[in-house]
């Protein structure tokens, strides 16, 4: 029975433009039975009394925020462990956002980095 992938590590922006936001995450699956098949990554905009509001970003793409969410996947390699990016474009120049990524496998979703 395959197990949940590992936590996403060194998640970092890489690069923000007007209307983008490149960052960059690792996954360290430990073999095989938790290799990481796919990531995805939710984000959304976060208005300025929201940010003040939230005591961590995060939470607000949480239970029923999760509505409100674009998401994405992005398919892994077939090895164990991996490096990945992700761009989101069309975003709005001078706005807040709020990015979460996991990985998925057959033995379900792991925990949102």
């Amino acid at each position: 029975q395959p197990l949940p992938p590992p936590l996403p590590s060194n998640v970092g922006v890489d690069r923000i433009e007007p209307d983008a936001l490149q960052f960059s995450w690792s996954m360290r699956d430990e073999a095989e039975m938790n290799a990481t098949s796919v990531c995805e990554v939710v984000w959304r905009e976060v208005g300025k009394e929201e940010a003040e509001e939230a005591p961590a970003l995060a939470g607000l793409l949480d239970g029923e925020n999760r509505d409100k969410c674009s998401s994405k996947e992005i398919p892994c390699s077939d090895e164990v462990g991996g490096d990945y990016s992700c761009k989101l474009i069309g975003l709005m120049a001078d706005t807040l956002y709020a990015v979460q990524v996991r990985g998925k496998n057959g033995g379900g979703e792991g925990a949102w980095g």
